[in-house]
């Protein structure tokens, strides 16, 4: 249950659109709102009810006992975004805390949409500001004040690495955010990013940095895992992969035949996602 004060100009607008958007989406890795009150002071909105969070699994419970739910969590977060974009719709605030987990069920789903906003062709500019560091693509910073999916992507990459390793990937606040990202991917150059060293002044101020081995920072990650986490966290996101790509990449052995298929009937997941499956 959520509550949200009221506003002296009455219902807030961001209130309007967030319920909007939860009355449209029904899937199994999207909590669902069951009701809207209206208190003297206070709008509640009342979600059904899951276990626990991510972030409290992963601080919880050792990385070896985690190691074993990565993919079938890190699937149903991938497929939850990829329905949220399929009907034009950014989540915002892609973090482990807006990730519920159902421990019997082993269900995943994914919650707390006071970011969540509508986009269309060409994408609706969205403040970014209040999306938490650690989870912030590196196009916020640098080139763009608008959000698209690319962001969303960015964010599960985080959460994906968090899951193996048991820490944040970039555990840091708004001044060293882009120096721990080129720390781990080096300073960007024309052919990781074409165009990033032109357009902002921060890059020019950050320390010159060589490529550090990803595979390091997610220690005990198979190959076919770190090709894919280094997808989801590709600098330039006209080239990072979609939701719906990672699924095809490396995730989708974790997903019952019938579900593929009835994605695939959704049109949001590749019909022949299976062929192109591996495990990691």
């Amino acid at each position: 249950m959520i509550a949200i004060q009221n506003e002296a100009d009455g219902v807030p607008s961001y209130l309007i659109a967030g319920v909007s958007l939860l009355k449209e989406l029904e899937h199994d890795n999207i909590v669902r709102l069951l009701d809207v009150l209206n208190g003297d002071r206070y709008w509640y909105l009342v979600f059904e009810y899951l276990d626990l969070d991510l972030g409290s699994l992963i601080r919880k419970h050792t990385i070896t006992s985690i190691r074993p739910l990565i993919k079938t969590i890190l699937s149903q977060i991938l497929v939850g975004l990829a329905y949220y974009h399929s009907h034009n719709i950014l989540h915002g605030d892609l973090q482990p805390s807006n990730v519920l987990i159902d421990l019997n069920s082993k269900k995943v789903k994914l919650a707390d949409f006071g970011l969540s906003v509508s986009f269309g062709v060409p994408h609706t500019e969205y403040s970014y500001d209040e999306v938490e560091f650690p989870y912030k693509a590196p196009e916020s910073r640098i080139c763009s004040s608008v959000y698209m999916t690319p962001h969303d992507v960015w964010a599960v990459g985080c959460i994906f690495a968090e899951m193996v390793s048991g820490k944040p990937l970039f555990p840091c606040g708004k001044k060293d955010h882009l120096s721990l990202i080129v720390r781990l991917f080096g300073n960007p150059t024309k052919e990781t990013w074409p165009g990033a060293n032109y357009i902002s002044e921060l890059l020019h101020s950050l320390p010159q940095c060589e490529p550090a081995d990803l595979a390091e920072k997610t220690h005990g990650l198979e190959p076919s895992g770190v090709e894919l986490l280094s997808q989801m966290l590709c600098l330039d996101p006209d080239h990072r992969v979609t939701a719906n790509d990672a699924l095809c990449i490396g995730t989708s052995e974790v997903l019952r035949t019938s579900e593929l298929l009835r994605l695939s009937r959704l049109n949001y997941l590749h019909p022949t996602i299976m062929l192109y499956s591996k495990s990691f």
